[in-house]
């Protein structure tokens, strides 16, 4: 048995051929038709790094502990999870694209607003790339 989980950032949920809209998603649309797709789902939070630790461990923000960008699920609370729990079932699991489960640990911070281990959050002061510079 094979199991592909799709998720999309930063889209409505009526984005899609298959949702009757008028956009073109073929591959999307036969995915939808012939899969499982679950279409009544809200997300756990705002921005991407809480609700992808919410889907990949089935838990909430407040118990897993990633409440905003820049804050790294721990190893055993991912290892828990869905996935962790197809590899023990002897499935070969993987990824592909922005899994975005840490931050610290895989890139420097982004320095952008919503990511907590960035610099000017501790200290209040703008990133560089906020500063406008005319020439």
């Amino acid at each position: 048995m094979n199991i592909l989980f799709i998720t999309s950032d930063q889209q409505r949920a009526d984005c899609y051929g298959f949702e009757g809209r008028r956009v073109k998603t073929p591959h999307l649309d036969m995915l939808a038709r012939q899969g499982t797709r679950f279409s009544v789902c809200i997300t756990p939070n705002l921005v991407c790094q809480p609700t992808r630790a919410s889907i990949l461990t089935g838990l909430l923000p407040g118990t897993h502990g990633v409440s905003d960008n820049g804050i790294d699920l721990p190893d055993a609370t991912g290892e828990a999870g869905f996935a962790g729990g197809f590899t023990n079932a002897g499935y070969s699991t993987g990824y592909i694209g922005k899994a975005h489960f840490k931050t610290a640990n895989t890139f420097a911070p982004t320095f952008t607003p919503e990511c907590r281990q960035s610099p000017h959050r501790r200290t209040g002061t703008a990133p560089t790339w906020a500063s406008s510079t005319s020439s």
